[in-house]
């Protein structure tokens, strides 16, 4: 029954992530771990494989959390902007830099990677080489990644960069 559940929680963990998330392994032996734990608890009523990828979609989620709490990283390396003058400016590109920084992390795996690239100054013919995708798909990636982005830097009241 143990060997059964794996076989769903693997791929389902693949599916939500992503095959290029590098966490797809982790998050897979959290949510089989997890099942291990719980697996006593399944009544009989409803499939056991949709109690099984609950755990799965449950590890998913709990990941997605994690790596919006630790989302408070910056994306550039300091000294990377000019610094402001003006202190109340200073200010609002740190809040800029800090909102933009949590919401990549939020995107999706692909989408990040895509990004990634482009903030490298990598090409997108090399980009879709090494994720293994079209150049069009690196383009939908980059172009939904943007928009994303500027509609959280609008949604917090940055209607021009600082």
């Amino acid at each position: 029954m143990l060997v059964r559940a794996f076989g769903v929680i693997g791929p389902k963990v693949q599916r939500e992530l992503g095959r290029g998330d590098c966490d797809v392994d982790d998050v897979a032996m959290d949510a089989c771990m997890r099942f291990a734990r719980g697996w006593l608890r399944w009544t009989g009523e409803g499939s056991f494989e949709d109690f099984a990828r609950g755990f799965a979609k449950n590890a998913v989620r709990d990941h997605y959390r994690a790596r919006a709490r630790r989302a408070n990283g910056v994306l550039l390396p300091p000294g990377a902007l000019p610094r402001p003058t003006d202190p109340e400016q200073e200010c609002r590109a740190a809040e800029a830099l800090r909102v933009v920084s949590q919401a990549f992390f939020r995107l999706p795996c692909q989408q990040r990677r895509a990004l990634a690239g482009y903030f490298r100054g990598e090409p997108q013919l090399r980009t879709a080489e090494r994720m293994h995708i079209a150049r069009s798909t690196v383009a939908v990636h980059l172009r939904e990644a943007r928009r994303t982005l500027a509609a959280c830097l609008l949604e917090r009241g940055f209607d021009q960069l600082p």
